[in-house]
């Protein structure tokens, strides 16, 4: 069978021994002669390989051995040219290195070495002529075939999305998650369809729908084609929600951390692309999912092509049908003629691109993308090559034509390697390129002479042919990461399958012209790779033996990423064929010094590897190094990095006092770009020093961080403003931070002519800096953070950059005219901001501002058009709160912190700003009401007031205004506050968190009037005089997961307290209860004991002596927590609570011993005993040793106890009982940090 990348591996390893050639044989004898050889033989076999490749595609046979030949004798070309430049880089290094003898003797090594060289090279002429008989001899033709022309690149926005012709889908998946039954925990929905429907595209909407992101706490998207078993879904879902890596966890630690991850908080799971699932697997995951979280409303959309899968997940199927004709039309009207303007002779062809397309969004994308730079004559012959039967058919043979309508081989090559990563992979952008560069894809020519800067004209042609999607953006616009269709993915992978060791390779015969061990290679299969030699990419998970690394001499890539390994093998030197070499997210801490032996190597990652010391120290010798990543903290910088002439990547440069480590060696550095931070600043002598990194020249790097370490105590002479006036970068810059800068005055690089495209300024701890320069001009600035300017007192014209003579001449002058977000934090000299009386327009675009610790600040502008976001901490006066909003009518978040003398909230604001969704006022120890038209707020979702202690009042609502967005309400700390009005939560219907605790004067509360079947948490507790209590209400509330209630006052006697828990038991949903009772209460509400699927529950303050009767039926209990009771005497658990997992108590004074019933807890994982005065004894020996899952103990404040449970204890040593617990902290005193505790 044709192999379909064999042409384009052979023309990319052909013309790379064409360039090749020119420079590393001029050195050898009969130079000239080899030469004209080798360009002979080549170049005549490049005519012959275009007829080979259309013979091929023919099924002839001896024709696609001949390719396979000429392939392999390429490959052995390859290797002795590579060797030579390995060879000749080791003696540009060691040149400079050796003695007179040694020089001698190596001069003497290279001539046997150039001797050899030639020989080869004659041989390899030799197979080139044989190479040729042989083609003749097949008939094959010499054909000149022109090359064709790589595009231009369109401009278009990389992060559009064409959605077409699926809003009526999108409604109903919508409508049935947002109104399933109230009942119901989890539900699966699975959309089903054939490939390039637009599954994943319609689904990707949902989940970013505004309004499923509000409904759902928790969303996780997973791609894997299989359910072979639960446990790795559940894995998959753990690692989606909190981003840490696991190690080798059993299935029940991974459904605990599941458990803590989710709580009980909603969320909407996505598998996307699932092939295959038995009905038992998928069983045991929905039912383990319904044990972690109980809460109702939780849901899974299931993308897939196959019916049978859609059968087993869920009854209720959604068949995605195919696109209308005149949506398939649209979409490839938008790929073809991105102008907008359709040429005439289109219209006559669109019945045939329909037909084409089968209504699938897929085909009609990537068809107008390959017609879009196509001439019209070539239109008609490309409709006809992929006309087919049927839709995935039809789809196939277009992705096979816009692959073959690739308009390089190298681009081909680039193509196919993406079938080294699994489906659904999220690709980073610059590691793809250096890859690429590694196999030697990138052909660098007179028009793109950067190899980087023709991988990223192939990423964006890739991107322009629809043939990567799901791009991400930086806040530069920069594409940094993409994904693949994974029908897309398909083709990659038939393109690269006899190249590739996969899982289908084993069973296969044709091992060895295996050249890629690719993400998803199985690794316990590698044996039997019957050509090692051949491997140029290995990308692997384990340790790596030195047998191993030997046998793949010839490696081009080595991955060893997340593989676990402590050390780097001293043979890593003799792979010197390596360009790639990738260790990250590892536990290396140091490397072999034979590692930089490596003079190919042209990328080196060692990110995340949190236990690494330092980097190689002679790193200088690697002279081909393009790419260092490493962002481990402080890590020195190896000497002399200025020898590496052609690094582009150097994330952080630490500069060092002695010679090779300072900050000239950056000056050498011509190619730089990206991002780089340059720290130890203070190092630098002068300005002429700073001048030698020769930023102004480097006009690649868009991001620069210069940062100062002063040790301010040991007086030394500060000369930081003379070192920045050096360090002026390249116009080019987009982004610049200065951390911790100590001069009085910024330079005067700092200006709109010098700093033309600065997108983001942060200034921070700037503290003896008394003036900002002029950075309202910057045409381009969209972020600016000022932090820590001590010793400023005014901001004003001089910032703006408008002189004084000119204010009010002209009205167009704008200030800060992109300026999207602003931050001014820790300005303790702060008094004016000056910004109305200069007369000119300013913060046209400001959407979001932050004044954080400016206590002195008086006043501020007013002219803020379109903020959205306004946050005020730490300012003494409300006169800046007042300015800021006077004329604002755009604010949708309001955050007030810590602002002294704020009384209220502006009426006009709250008037003006109908949009606000958010407030919150904290701190604010002046703060006593909100007007009236806080009720106008019909979009407010959260309303927060937490320690304004003279809070006393909200105005009673009138008419038909009330909170109907309200979710959140928050109210503590608030002693001024009585009683809320009548009626303010009657239609507060959305209400999800309602909180109201510690205000001290609270009399009462309007629980009985509301309505809120949404309300999922509910807090009113530690209000010492609160006597209107709703009874009976509770019950109502049928959706509630978290309560916490109590105390309440002295005048609640038990049997009333008692009546507000009337019907709890109906609360199926409730998971979690904190209640708080007084001393003098001996008993606890009895309907807590029916509360069967509770799983925490927490009693504070109660007298009971022992736990009451009926505590087993707590059988899903996971968490108790027994506070501040102090009449507790014996705590029983005679009857098994099985689930418990955690058993926290905290000062119950009178508690002596613990019984042997703790032993029944087998689940307990954690103890916690917290000044237990007069506890002596744990449980026996033999209870505490059933106690098999006990991971953690810890006794704080238990003198008694304490005493007797470390390995130094006496003849009552308890030690014995606990010795099998792995984290064991005992503390005999109590812990006020101040009495010298002990601990063990």
């Amino acid at each position: 069978m044709a192999d379909p990348v064999i042409g384009a591996t052979v023309q990319v390893l052909l013309e790379k021994l064409l360039s090749l050639s020119i420079e590393e044989v001029k050195t050898l004898r009969n130079c000239k002669k080899n030469l004209s050889k080798l360009t002979k033989h080549v170049t005549m076999i490049q005519a012959y390989t275009h007829d080979a490749e259309t013979r091929q595609v023919e099924d002839n046979q001896a024709v696609e051995e001949w390719l396979k030949m000429l392939e392999k004798i390429a490959e052995d070309a390859e290797n002795v040219f590579d060797k030579f430049t390995y060879v000749s880089i080791k003696a540009r290094v060691m040149k400079n290195q050796m003695k007179l003898m040694e020089k001698v003797s190596h001069f003497f090594s290279q001539t046997v070495f150039k001797y050899k060289m030639s020989r080869k090279i004659n041989d390899i002429n030799e197979e080139l002529r044989a190479i040729n008989e042989l083609a003749n001899n097949l008939g094959l033709q010499l054909l000149t075939v022109p090359s064709r022309k790589i595009p231009q690149i369109r401009e278009t926005d990389s992060s559009a999305s064409y959605v077409v012709g699926r809003d009526k889908d999108v409604a109903e998946v919508k409508e049935k998650i947002l109104n399933m039954r109230k009942d119901v925990v989890l539900c699966t929905i699975p959309i089903v369809g054939m490939g390039g429907l637009g599954k994943t595209t319609l689904v990707k909407r949902i989940f970013n729908d505004v309004e499923i992101e509000k409904h759902f706490v928790k969303r996780v998207w997973l791609c894997l084609p299989e359910m072979s078993d639960a446990k790795s879904f559940l894995e998959l879902i753990l690692h989606s929600l909190t981003g840490q890596k696991l190690e080798l966890q059993s299935r029940d630690i991974i459904v605990k951390k599941l458990q803590d991850a989710l709580g009980e908080k909603r969320y909407l799971l996505v598998l996307d692309d699932l092939w295959r699932v038995g009905s038992t697997h998928w069983y045991e995951f929905m039912d383990t999912l319904k044990g972690i979280n109980t809460s109702r409303g939780n849901c899974i959309l299931v993308t897939t092509r196959m019916k049978q899968v859609a059968s087993i997940v869920a009854a209720d199927l959604h068949m995605l049908g195919k696109l209308a004709d005149d949506h398939c039309l649209s979409i490839f009207k938008q790929r073809a003629f991105v102008d907008g303007e359709v040429p005439q002779e289109i219209l006559s062809m669109e019945k045939k691109i329909v037909e084409l397309c089968q209504g699938l969004p897929l085909a009609a994308s990537v068809l107008g993308c390959l017609l879009c730079n196509k001439e019209k004559h070539e239109w008609q012959a490309i409709l006809v090559a992929g006309e087919d039967d049927n839709g995935e058919n039809s789809l196939k043979k277009i992705l096979k034509l816009s692959y073959d309508y690739l308009p390089s081989p190298h681009l081909k090559k680039c193509f196919a390697y993406f079938a080294m990563f699994p489906k659904d992979f999220e690709f980073e952008k610059d590691q793809l390129i250096q890859l690429w560069m590694a196999e030697g894809f990138l052909r660098p020519c007179q028009e793109t002479p950067v190899m980087e800067d023709v991988g990223i004209k192939f990423f964006q042609l890739l991107f322009q042919y629809s043939l990567l999607q799901d791009v991400k953006l930086d806040e530069y616009n920069n594409i940094t990461h993409c994904k693949m269709h994974d029908l897309v993915h398909d083709l990659a992978g038939d393109i690269l399958k006899s190249k590739l060791f996969d899982k289908k390779s084993v069973e296969g015969e044709n091992l060895s012209q295996v050249r890629y061990f690719g993400w998803d290679s199985p690794s316990d299969q590698i044996d039997k790779i019957s050509e090692p030699g051949r491997l140029c990419t290995l990308f692997w998970e384990s340790n790596i033996s030195d047998d191993m690394l030997l046998s793949f001499q010839f490696l081009r890539v080595l991955n060893l990423s997340a593989s676990g390994i402590k050390e780097l093998s001293a043979k890593i030197s003799k792979l010197i064929f390596l360009r790639y070499l990738d260790i990250s997210d590892t536990r290396i801490e140091d490397f072999p010094d034979s590692i930089c032996k490596l003079y190919n190597l042209q990328t080196f990652r060692v990110n995340d590897c949190s236990s690494l010391r330092k980097l190689p120290e002679e790193m200088a010798n690697m002279i081909s190094l393009r790419h260092i990543y490493c962002n481990g903290s402080d890590m020195q910088t190896p000497l002399n990095m200025g020898q590496l002439t052609s690094l582009q990547t150097l994330r952080v440069f630490y500069i060092g006092s002695e010679k090779g480590r300072r900050i000239k060696e950056l000056g050498r550095l011509k190619n730089l770009r990206g991002k780089l931070t340059i720290n130890h600043l203070q190092l630098v002598r002068n300005k002429e020093e700073a001048q030698t990194a020769n930023l102004q020249e480097k006009p690649n790097i868009y991001k620069l961080v210069y940062s100062w370490s002063h040790d301010e105590s040991e007086g030394c002479e500060i000369n930081d403003e003379h070192v920045l006036d050096g360090l002026q970068p390249h116009p080019n810059l987009k982004a610049l931070s200065v951390v911790d800068y100590l001069g009085t005055k910024l330079p005067s690089w700092f200006s709109e002519e010098l700093l033309p495209n600065l997108v983001k300024l942060k200034l921070s701890g700037c503290k003896r800096c008394t003036e900002i320069p002029s950075l309202g001009q910057l045409k381009f600035l969209r972020h600016l953070e000022l932090v820590g300017f001590h010793e400023l007192k005014c901001i004003g014209p001089a910032l703006y950059g408008v002189e004084i003579s000119n204010i009010g001449s002209s009205s167009i002058i704008q200030v800060f005219p992109s300026l999207k977000e602003l931050v001014l934090e820790d300005m303790r000299s702060l008094i004016e901001w000056k910004g109305d009386e200069v007369g000119v327009r300013m913060f046209l675009r400001l959407e979001k501002l932050r004044i954080s610790n400016c206590p002195l600040l008086k006043s501020t502008p007013s002219q803020f058009e379109i903020l959205h976001e306004l946050i005020i901490e730490g300012v003494d006066s409300e006169m800046p709160l007042l300015n800021l909003c006077s004329n604002l009518i755009s604010l949708v978040k309001l955050d007030v912190d810590n602002v002294k003398e704020l009384t209220c909230l502006s009426d006009v604001m709250l008037r003006n700003n109908v949009s606000l969704q958010y407030i919150s006022v904290v701190d604010c120890g002046e703060f006593r009401e909100f007007p009236q038209s806080l009720y106008n707020l019909h979009s407010l979702e959260s309303l927060r007031i937490q320690h304004c202690p003279n809070f006393s009042s909200f105005i009673v609502p009138c008419g038909e205004n009330y909170l109907t967005s309200l979710q959140n309400f928050e109210l503590q700390g608030c002693n001024g506050l009585t009683s809320l009005p009548s009626g303010m939560l009657e239609q507060c219907r959305s209400l999800k968190n309602l909180s109201v605790s510690w205000c001290d004067n609270l009399v009462s509360f309007p629980l009985h009037e509301c309505e809120m079947p949404s309300l999922s948490w509910l807090d009113i507790s530690q209000c010492p005089k609160l006597i209107s209590v709703s009874t009976g209400c509770l019950h109502r509330l049928t959706g509630l997961i978290v309560l916490g209630i109590g105390p309440f006052s002295e005048k609640v006697d038990f049997e009333v307290f008692q009546l507000i828990f009337s019907g709890v038991q109906q609360l199926f949903s409730l998971r979690s209860l904190w209640v708080y009772g007084h001393l003098h209460w001996d008993s606890l509400p009895y309907q807590i004991m029916q509360l069967s699927a509770l799983k925490n529950l927490s009693i504070d303050d109660f007298g009971i002596e022992a736990l009451p009767h009926r505590f087993d039926n707590l059988t899903s209990l996971e968490t108790l927590s027994l506070k501040r009771c102090k009449r507790l005497r014996h705590v029983d658990f005679s009857d098994a609570i099985t689930k418990l997992r955690n058993l926290w108590i905290q000062d119950c004074p009178l508690l002596e011993a613990l019984s042997d019933g703790l032993g029944n807890l087998a689940s307990l994982e954690q103890l916690l005993i917290l000044n237990c005065k007069k506890l002596e004894h744990l449980p026996s020996r033999d209870a505490m040793r059933r106690l098999t899952k006990l991971r953690i103990l810890h006794i704080v404040g238990c003198p008694q106890l304490g005493e007797s449970c470390t390995k130094q204890s006496g003849p009552n040593s308890q030690w014995s009982k606990i010795s099998h617990i792995p984290d064991i902290e005992v503390c005999v005193h109590e812990d006020n940090g101040s009495n010298g505790s002990t601990y063990w």
